[in-house]
């Protein structure tokens, strides 16, 4: 396996700070839907709670 150049090592660090900035979003979006669940139970809501998940777990798929 070839060494990696200080930009290619850049890159990488770039995206994953990218993924882990959107994946707290999603969480957060993901939190509150479910908060909202509590009182408003709607398929709408849980649809969307199940996008997000499914989103966040192929970005995390990206840096395996």
């Amino acid at each position: 396996m070839r060494e990696r150049t200080s930009e290619e090592v850049a890159a990488d660090q770039s995206l994953l700070s990218e993924f882990v900035q959107e994946s707290l979003e999603s969480l957060d979006a993901v939190e509150a839907l479910v908060r909202d669940l509590e009182t408003n139970a709607s398929a709408d809501s849980v649809n969307r709670i199940f996008r997000t998940m499914h989103s966040l777990k192929g970005n995390a798929a990206f840096f395996n």
